[in-house]
């Protein structure tokens, strides 16, 4: 009977390690959620610039394609 106790008690400290875990993860996720209003309006400005530099990597890589296509004719 001593076995079935100790295999009961680590499936429940696993169980418990694994809410604890779930927990505390969502703690964290709301932390980040309050983010001030400056450094959004700052993320947003990066982030429109990296789109726009996305943009025109794209366009780089699509020119150079289309060139290799033309001059392998």
């Amino acid at each position: 009977m001593q076995f079935f106790g100790s295999i009961f008690g680590f499936i429940i400290v696993i169980v418990a390690l694994g809410i604890a875990g779930d927990i505390i993860k969502r703690w964290m996720k709301s932390k980040e959620r309050n983010i001030p209003d400056e450094m959004l309006k700052g993320y947003d400005a990066r982030l429109k610039k990296l789109e726009e530099r996305m943009s025109n990597l794209e366009t780089i890589v699509l020119e150079h394609e289309r060139d290799r296509k033309f001059s392998s004719l």
